[in-house]
């Protein structure tokens, strides 16, 4: 007979009071949680929770990212600074955060955890299961950007998001849709076509570039996912563009996506960048449009970035 097959272990690091939930949260995909990983092997996964290890907390996760260089790291955080959340965000091994105090910590553990270990999982019925979409658009031309972003701000007014949310909600969209059209597009060389065009400068894609728009309104929360066919994005340049956005020294040059992705991170709740090298990009936010959004060093904004090839 033979010996049952261990859970791939993860290495746990939070409070006494977060452990059994999320113990049993790892049991139900298979996972188990461990203080102490086996010497022979690398654990798959780590949560860890920054007020647990204490200390210089960047400087403790980046000698455990070159101690575990495979192993993603999902920080389990409360409150920080500004400042110490960008050093957070910059550890490579660090692929997504989730605010302790959010009453969505359960799901928004269920979507890292299934994409830290299954790769990416596009298409927004994984992030927010079977609501409909309320609208889906493909994206031919840059004067598609304000017809559609009027015609969302109309609909999520009409779904009883209330104005001033539907107004921040349809602003990250814009960058989304702003990145897609210019930054995005590459040439066969996989250099960007657009990346030093003004933004003010109309641009017609070919039909194989075009990116799609999907949003959906579930309760009180916004929902937008941006899809373009390139995969031009990296998951390193997303750390570095947030953590500059994060300390405020984001450049505001022409043809960069580094602007537009710190705004997008400042306004919503959570963000999710899935990437598929020379594929597929996808970048999703949500946005709680039923509560007042707090700074992002008050509740850290939930992040999950990650590449097939990471």
């Amino acid at each position: 007979m033979s010996e049952p097959v261990a859970a791939p272990e993860v290495l746990l690091r939070v409070r006494d009071e977060d452990r059994a939930a999320i113990e049993a949260q790892l049991a139900a995909v298979g996972l188990s949680g461990t203080l102490q990983p086996a010497r022979e092997a690398a654990p798959a996964l780590g949560i860890i929770d920054p007020e647990v290890l204490g200390g210089d907390l960047a400087g403790r996760l980046q000698l455990a990212a070159e101690h575990y260089p495979q192993t993603p790291i999902l920080l389990l955080s409360g409150s920080r600074e500004r400042t110490t959340l960008a050093g957070l965000v910059e550890v490579p091994t660090v692929a997504a955060i989730i605010a302790r105090d959010t009453a969505e910590r359960a799901h928004e553990l269920a979507v890292a955890l299934g994409i830290l270990r299954g790769g990416p999982r596009f298409g927004l019925a994984n992030l927010i299961g079977s609501a409909p979409a309320l609208l889906s658009r493909e994206l031919a031309a840059s004067h598609d950007r304000d017809p559609v972003i009027e015609e969302l701000e109309a609909q999520l007014t009409q779904n009883g998001i209330r104005p001033r949310m539907a107004r921040l909600a349809c602003d990250a969209v814009e960058e989304l849709v702003t990145n897609a059209i210019y930054d995005a597009p590459t040439d066969a060389s996989g250099d960007r076509i657009y990346a030093t065009t003004d933004r003010r400068e109309s641009i017609v894609l070919a039909e194989t570039a075009r990116p799609r728009l999907e949003v959906a309104v579930v309760g009180t929360r916004v929902v937008a996912l941006m899809s373009d066919p390139h995969g031009s994005l990296d998951v390193l340049t997303v750390r570095r563009y947030l953590a500059q956005g994060l300390r405020g020294d984001v450049s505001d040059k022409p043809g960069g996506a580094g602007l537009g992705l710190a705004r997008i991170y400042g306004l919503v709740d959570r963000l999710v960048v899935q990437i598929a090298p020379r594929r597929r990009t996808e970048i999703a936010f949500m946005l709680e449009a039923g509560a007042v959004k707090r700074d992002p060093a008050q509740r850290p904004t939930g992040l999950v970035a990650w590449s097939s090839n990471d």
